[in-house]
């Protein structure tokens, strides 16, 4: 296929293949807002796969937002509240049943990187059992671990040395 410019007195494509168009009417022209294409429309709220997209403007003011999630829209937990603990002490057990992204975070007095154990119970109070995770707070005593995609019970954090520790669970 080779590239030709086309023209005539009543076409006119440009070297970037655009098309053209003089208007010379000085009166108002007819648009139809109900139809595209020559395809009728429906006018009012639809769904979205039968909606024509739109472009939001800087300047629109707030639009409000709501969605309804039943069981799972997020919750938090205190695992320990300025907790003073020792070696083999547990946080506050957690029930996380409906969650499945735990992100778990806080401080310790323990600043040498010790690390913190992340327990799972399959019911209330009962046996811990290690779920192969681990937290070592940095130089400062924070930490932080974000657990995806998890399906634990009860969730509660082992303590390996003597410290002060806060302690929080967010999950959804």
């Amino acid at each position: 296929m080779s590239n030709r410019i086309v023209s005539n007195s009543s076409f006119a494509v440009n070297s970037n293949y655009e098309q053209i168009v003089s208007i010379n009417n000085t009166s108002a022209i007819s648009q139809n807002l109900a139809e595209v294409g020559g395809t009728a429309i429906a006018l009012g709220q639809t769904s979205g796969a039968a909606s024509l997209p739109v472009v939001i403007a800087s300047d629109q003011g707030a639009i409000s937002v709501s969605f309804t999630n039943a069981d799972n829209s997020g919750s938090e937990g205190n695992l320990s509240n300025s907790q003073s603990v020792v070696s083999g002490d547990n946080s506050t057990e957690l029930d996380v049943r409906k969650a499945r992204n735990i992100t778990i975070t806080g401080t310790t007095t323990d600043t040498s990187g010790n690390p913190i154990n992340i327990n799972a119970a399959h019911t209330a109070l009962g046996s811990k059992y290690p779920i192969n995770y681990s937290i070592y707070p940095d130089a400062n005593g924070y930490f932080y671990e974000k657990l995806e995609n998890i399906a634990i019970n009860y969730l509660t954090l082992e303590y390996n040395v003597s410290a002060t520790v806060t302690a929080t669970a967010l999950f959804n």
